[in-house]
């Protein structure tokens, strides 16, 4: 009993140190507000702690946890991103839980690690807005937790569904997980009584409500028209966050789809009997998982690339699943044809993975800072000069970096340049033809 318990920790403290290492660069890189976060921290400052959260309702859940942040934190970019880590640390440690639950100690940290390590979700790491899909993740890992703890005790429990509802709440990317997870795992506990059923029935309808609510009510995404490229959705899986897109990312996404073919054909028509079944049912599970994260961006023409990797939240989850299983198919081959350990398999592609995350990770850092750095000496020179009333003209998006956007449309300039200057009558306009930004006095109208 001993030995499972200090395994259980161990690997606990191996989640929680890796989560600290990652974040410790950009804790001292002087973090602070990008795009979005402006117009929090507008609102909190003119309207106090409980006006942070943007004037909608759709998602209740993020609402309460801007003004919990921005209104009650306040402009003060080291103490929000520390809130930051302490969610991406929670979410870390769910997902652990919850992996743990179907697959283990050891391969369940694994895939924690493997998620945790592999830049596929930069803006969750360091954009303050991207916070209610972190807690959305931490949710729906332990709701989905409590739900199998039901099922192994043949029971549907009205709890998990509270849970997973609540991240649904936070933010949309969970609801197809949630829902499927709840269904399969209920009637794996064979609900046939009329009570079971009921619960059942009434479980889902909780896990639904929340989207059945924001469809009846504003979101920042109403606007928003088109559908995603389905050409986009393997590739941002697959090799975002291992290699650029390209021929680099081309290699790497068919390394991942044949991953998945040789997979599927074990566990369909029983070929490969060389990669192991478990492996086998690692990758299509994180496929699968992949595919649900997916689904509810159907109607949301993202790309996945730069800030827009927050869209990842819960189908990245799927990534590390498929990456876990092949790379577990690749160490049962060579096992099984040299006399090669597992563990040294494992270790060099241990090695492999972090030779190839940390540059990217490093640049995403540079990115992050620098264009925070930027929107923020931007908007302390508008501040300076601007007076009630006035206008500045800009003559497209200004303080990105990369993928990055620190001021990128005249939305959260706006409330930028209002949060700093505590004038509500300045407005900020972009995109059309303006001064050269190296003129600052030719900037502003009247």
């Amino acid at each position: 009993m001993q030995a499972p318990q200090a395994e259980l920790r161990t690997a606990r403290a191996a989640v929680s140190a890796t989560v600290g290492l990652l974040a410790l660069p950009y804790l001292l890189a002087h973090p602070g507000p990008l795009a979005d976060d402006w117009v929090f921290l507008r609102n909190g400052r003119f309207g106090g702690v409980w006006a942070a959260g943007p004037p909608q309702t759709g998602r209740i859940g993020a609402t309460v946890l801007y003004d919990l942040t921005f209104g009650f934190i306040g402009d003060r970019p080291l103490l929000l991103q520390l809130v930051q880590v302490l969610a991406w640390l929670a979410a870390a440690l769910s997902l652990f839980g919850v992996l743990r639950a179907f697959l283990g100690v050891r391969l369940a940290c694994v895939t924690t690690m493997v998620w945790i390590v592999v830049p596929t979700h930069a803006s969750l790491e360091h954009w303050a807005s991207t916070l209610p899909a972190l807690v959305s993740l931490a949710l729906l890992c332990q709701g989905i937790r409590l739900a199998k703890r039901a099922q192994e005790a043949q029971e549907v429990s009205l709890l998990a569904a509270l849970v997973l509802g609540a991240a649904v709440c936070c933010y949309e990317t969970s609801v197809a997980v949630a829902g499927v997870a709840f269904l399969v795992l209920g009637v794996q506990a064979r609900p046939w009584t009329k009570p079971s059923a009921g619960r059942l029935v009434v479980g889902l309808g909780i896990v639904a409500a929340p989207i059945v609510w924001s469809l009846a009510h504003p979101t920042l995404y109403r606007s928003v028209h088109g559908f995603i490229d389905p050409t986009l959705i393997l590739p941002a899986h697959l090799s975002l966050g291992l290699a650029p897109f390209g021929p680099q990312g081309t290699a790497v996404m068919v390394v991942g789809m044949i991953g998945i073919g040789v997979a599927a054909g074990r566990l369909v028509r029983g070929l490969f009997p060389l990669v192991g079944l478990v492996a086998a049912r690692i990758t299509v599970a994180g496929l699968g998982v992949l595919v649900l994260g997916v689904a509810p961006l159907a109607r949301f023409p993202t790309n996945f690339l730069g800030m827009d990797d927050r869209f990842t939240s819960t189908s990245g989850i799927g990534s590390a699943l498929v990456w876990v299983g092949i790379a577990l198919m690749i160490t049962n081959v060579v096992r099984a044809v040299s006399d090669v350990p597992a563990g040294a398999v494992g270790a060099s592609l241990a090695v492999a993975l972090v030779a190839i995350t940390v540059p990217l990770r490093v640049g995403q850092h540079r990115d992050f800072a620098g264009a925070a750095h930027e929107g923020r000496m931007m908007v302390a020179q508008w501040a300076a000069a601007v007076r009630p009333g006035q206008v500045v003209r800009l003559p497209g998006p200004v303080a990105n970096v990369g993928r990055v956007y620190g001021l990128n449309d005249g939305w959260n300039a706006t409330a930028a340049l209002q949060a700093v200057s505590g004038l509500r009558t300045v407005v900020v306009l972009t995109g059309g033809v303006g001064p050269p930004l190296d003129d600052p006095t030719a900037l502003f109208d009247g």
